[in-house]
């Protein structure tokens, strides 16, 4: 991973989503590393190649490092959305990049993946391992790179986007 919690100037684009349908929705979410699903009942952090329905979510994010896709289902089957696309070069958009801790000691889930669990009822469940997980190493943390959209006018600078770009594991030093 390169530095975080910085800003820089990247070239970036917006396009509009244009689905009409689950399938071709799930055909283009599955082009992308991971994607972060939003149902009613739960949350599902997965690989975005292992999606195999969309029915009944009421937002996705599909990311990798260089493009999100991002949905709301407005109605069954009406979506609503954007691709963000970044180029590594620099350009107009200024961007923050930060890093978020997924709150939780991680532990290898039975059927593969990583749950994260604490004593306050935080759990989650990444459908999916990362590249240097082991087990029970107790200094290890799962944290989420997050890339903010900034702009500004006259009269202020605000936060206009923001977007998901990987999943990663650190070491972290206990409180102390």
């Amino acid at each position: 991973m390169g530095e975080f919690n910085l800003f820089k100037d990247i070239k970036s684009e917006i396009r509009p989503f244009h689905y009409h349908n689950e399938e071709e929705l799930l055909q283009e979410v599955k082009k992308y590393q991971y994607a972060v699903v939003y149902r009613a009942d739960r949350v599902d952090v997965l690989k975005a190649a292992d999606i195999s329905y969309l029915a009944r979510f009421m937002e996705l994010r599909a990311f990798d490092t260089n493009e999100e896709l991002h949905v709301i289902q407005v109605r069954p089957g009406v979506f609503k959305g954007r691709y963000r696309t970044d180029t590594p070069v620099k350009g107009k958009n200024t961007v923050w990049e930060e890093t978020h801790l997924l709150w939780g000691n991680p532990v290898k889930a039975p059927n593969g993946g990583i749950n994260l669990s604490e004593y306050r009822g935080t759990k989650i469940k990444l459908r999916f391992d990362l590249d240097g997980f082991h087990d029970r190493q107790s200094n290890q943390r799962v944290f989420i790179q997050i890339r903010n959209y900034l702009n500004q006018d006259q009269e202020r600078f605000y936060f206009e986007d923001f977007r998901f770009v990987d999943f990663f594991l650190k070491e972290v030093k206990p409180y102390e």
